[in-house]
């Protein structure tokens, strides 16, 4: 009986360890996510140290799927993924947070810091070509929405600040970074009018 109790225990733990991890990419998902976020606020709260979140999403990756069809596109999905989490440090949390968006918690990060970070990530996933192809159709090019927390920040407003970030970046012509204050948009001194 002992010995089908371990057995069943070490099933369960299997099968939590699927349910915190994406499928597609291994990335831990959303709500795990979620969950270590609030951790790590509350922790950069008691020790009064900064922390950055990056929301990224991929630009026009539905029309890639469409192109090159969704085995190729969850391809591409992995191995953005990767790019992602070895351009961070050993660190910061990565996760896929939805669809064609990742998300990373970067600690001790203030946000001018983790929006230079973001557009190092950026340049680098534009130079790759992930799918080869004569007239580049196989670049995927990033938005990403950066936002570092404030004394007394939860963490829906500082995801909401990112979120913002990021539909300001989509909105000013994509495959950009924005830092997001709560006052609005910080944009740095290259920006094109």
């Amino acid at each position: 009986m002992t010995h089908e109790v371990r057995a069943a225990r070490k099933q369960l733990a299997a099968v939590a360890q699927e349910c915190r991890a994406d499928p597609t990419t291994a990335l831990p998902t959303h709500a795990t996510f979620e969950a270590t976020l609030t951790k790590v606020l509350a922790v950069a709260a008691e020790t009064r140290q900064p922390i950055s979140v990056m929301l990224c999403n991929l630009d026009y990756f539905t029309a890639f799927n469409e192109n090159f069809g969704s085995y190729l596109g969850d391809q591409v999905l992995r191995s953005i993924g990767l790019l992602f989490k070895s351009h961070l440090r050993a660190g910061d949390t990565v996760a896929r947070f939805s669809g064609d968006a990742f998300a990373a918690i970067l600690p001790q990060m203030q946000g001018r810091e983790a929006a230079a970070c973001a557009e190092r990530f950026r340049q680098m996933l534009m130079a790759q070509q992930l799918v080869p192809q004569a007239n580049g159709a196989g670049r995927v090019t990033v938005s990403i929405g950066v936002a570092d927390a404030i004394k007394g920040d939860t963490l829906e407003f500082l995801l909401r600040r990112a979120l913002n970030g990021l539909k300001v970046a989509k909105r000013e012509g994509r495959n950009r970074v924005v830092e997001m204050s709560p006052d609005g948009p910080i944009w740095s001194a290259g920006r094109k009018a």
